[in-house]
């Protein structure tokens, strides 16, 4: 069988295209992206704070532990957007 240059490249643009996702599922996933991103930040700041009171380093922990909370949330959306096929 004989294949074309044009019926190589709609075969592999049936592949690459991706199908859209709902309104509704646009809203899930974004409601969902708020709730990862506002508990990793709490649970940094939370453990910040309890860092400080235990080992007595009253600014550093909480930074410290915000960041990483915000990293967390950077790491959890990206993922979800490779779930959900958005990236």
């Amino acid at each position: 069988m004989c294949y074309n240059a044009s019926d190589k490249r709609q075969k592999r643009n049936k592949k690459i295209a991706k199908k859209a996702p709902s309104t509704w599922q646009l809203l899930a996933w974004c409601g969902n992206v708020g709730i990862n991103f506002v508990a990793s930040l709490c649970v940094g700041i939370f453990i910040g704070r309890c860092s400080d009171d235990y080992l007595r380093i009253s600014p550093l922990g909480t930074i410290v532990c915000t960041f990483l909370g915000f990293v967390v949330a950077l790491l959890s959306t990206y993922k979800l957007m490779k779930r959900n096929n958005l990236w």
